[in-house]
């Protein structure tokens, strides 16, 4: 897996909680670690917010000044 900067990873989390909301807007958290549930909701949330970036990136790609 590629490096990942604090900026992205920071705007991946963004993107993910956003994407991840509605889904577990109406479940009641009973503070399990590791629930498999909510694992999955957060995995496949980081997944489409990881290919959100990707597509960004594909359409505006990185400039560099200097």
């Amino acid at each position: 897996m590629p490096r990942v900067d604090e900026g992205r990873k920071r705007t991946l989390g963004i993107i993910a909680a956003i994407l991840l909301a509605p889904k577990i807007n109406g479940w009641h958290w009973d503070g399990r670690d590791g629930a498999p549930a909510c694992e999955s909701a957060v995995a496949a949330s980081v997944g489409l917010a990881e290919k959100i970036l990707r597509m960004i990136d594909s359409k505006f790609p990185a400039t560099t000044s200097g």
